[in-house]
């Protein structure tokens, strides 16, 4: 039923509420899980961010108990943890560590920045529900050595931005002997070779989108 709402006039806005009627759907549900499921699934049908929608999912709910442990906050979604910035080591955010799995676990730190949504659509359950080292000290690791990247690349007088980051972090899960700064400099030298072996002039993002670029440092990797 449809009702002429006139807000100028109050008796007439009052009168049409007090017969407006409004659709409850009411669960009795005790699993948290298949809660948690029920209000993703419900709300994929509104316009709510992408991201949103799996910041109840079960693996998501571990991922911040596991960092509150190791006292780092984990932002699922913004008002949604106990621990504060104040009281914790940093901060990691539910997206930019689907980059970091991205990069990790499906190791294409080429398409970190430029696939975004798909990390929390297509890739999800690869990333996060199925991946057994999910809830594990070597994502803490992980999240630690990102956190210090860019204190690294200051120390090393270098430029640091988030791609180049993620590189790095898959360039140590590929080469485990590898160290940080060893990281940063075979990647910028990379880089610039990559530049001038396909005689590019172009923004050093647009470089590391390139999957043509990644499978050549692979293959550097693998041959060295």
């Amino acid at each position: 039923m449809c009702y002429n709402f006139n807000i100028e006039n109050n008796a007439h806005l009052l009168n049409n509420i007090a017969k407006a009627e409004v659709l409850v759907r009411v669960l009795n549900v005790t699993d948290p899980n298949l809660k948690n499921c029920i209000a993703e699934y419900t709300n994929s049908q509104n316009a709510i961010d992408y991201i949103d929608l799996k910041s109840l999912r079960k693996e998501q709910i571990d991922l911040e108990t596991m960092f509150a442990d190791e006292n780092i906050l984990y932002t699922r979604k913004k008002g949604l943890t106990d621990l504060t910035l104040d009281n914790a080591r940093f901060q990691i955010g539910i997206q930019r560590l689907g980059q970091i799995l991205m990069s990790t676990v499906r190791k294409r730190p080429e398409e970190s920045s430029n696939k975004k949504r798909e990390i929390f659509s297509t890739y999800y359950d690869e990333l996060f529900t199925n991946n057994e080292n999910l809830i594990s000290k070597e994502l803490v690791n992980t999240v630690e050595t990102y956190h210090g990247l860019k204190s690294e690349y200051r120390r090393c007088n270098r430029q640091y931005t988030e791609q180049k980051a993620m590189y790095i972090l898959y360039m140590l899960k590929e080469k485990p002997n590898y160290t940080v700064q060893q990281a940063i400099e075979i990647l910028d030298r990379r880089i610039e070779a990559y530049r001038t072996d396909h005689d590019l002039d172009v923004a050093l993002s647009r470089i590391l989108i390139r999957s043509s670029f990644r499978t050549e440092l692979e293959q550097y990797m693998h041959d060295n």
